[in-house]
């Protein structure tokens, strides 16, 4: 019967209740995907150029390079190092949406020119997470840059010396975009405590920022530095939401 323009279809069969059902499905975000994605570093160029997930999927990319060195994905900060002509899986989970930068340092022109997370490194931290490192002995009259990586304002130092400051356990706190103290004086053996206190997910890294050390020229603590000691950018990695 037609009524008004529309036609009166019947009962649906249960196999085109199921065929809608899993087109509505594919239509939402779906679950999170257990994802490998194959990519090469050519030159300075990633192949592909772009690599594309959503948000929460588990990630492989497994890495196959014509020459070895450090594979870096900016803004999880996560590096690692590849061999040459020798598969390297390179697991993370997108938690953050957005577009973010992959690097490559290649080995053999020198030191990677930065202490970029090379001394500790936190993983996520959501509001509330903490993130602990002790401090090893050896590290007498160093004083170490750390910084949020996803919120390079949230930035403070670790001074260590056997004569003064902290013994024990120490507790730094991410706060306002902050970290509060700024600077603290430990000893070796000492664990250090970070907490996020912020609303938002924060990191923490050994080393300066990307624009801090740039705007410095320090090759210590970030990505800055002689052009043979250069982090080249060859890909990009697009988070995109569910």
């Amino acid at each position: 019967m037609f009524t008004m323009g529309t036609r009166w279809l019947g009962p649906l069969a249960p196999a085109t209740l199921v065929l809608l059902a899993v087109a509505g499905a594919a239509c939402g975000g779906g679950d999170p995907q257990e994802l490998t994605i194959p990519v090469r570093v050519e030159g300075e160029t990633l192949v592909p150029g772009a690599v594309k997930v959503k948000h929460r999927d588990m990630v492989t990319l497994r890495i196959q390079s014509e020459t070895g060195g450090a594979f870096h994905l900016h803004g999880y900060d996560i590096e690692r190092e590849v061999k040459a002509g020798e598969p390297a899986d390179f697991h993370f989970v997108a938690e953050i949406e957005g577009r973010f930068p992959i690097t490559f340092h290649e080995a053999g022109g020198g030191s990677p020119g930065h202490a970029h997370g090379k001394v500790f490194q936190s993983g996520l931290l959501e509001p509330g997470d903490t993130f602990s490192f002790v401090v090893p002995e050896g590290m007498e009259a160093m004083s170490i840059p750390f910084h949020s990586h996803l919120n390079p304002q949230a930035a403070g130092s670790l001074t260590v010396s056997h004569h003064e400051g902290a013994a024990g356990s120490v507790d730094i706190e991410i706060r306002g975009m902050a970290v509060h103290p700024h600077g603290t004086v430990v000893r070796p053996g000492t664990t250090v405590v970070w907490t996020n206190n912020d609303s938002v997910t924060q990191t923490v890294h050994s080393g300066l920022h990307d624009s801090a050390a740039g705007a410095s020229g320090h090759q210590s603590g970030g990505h800055g530095g002689a052009d043979s000691d250069e982090e080249v950018e060859i890909g990009i990695l697009e988070v995109r939401p569910r």
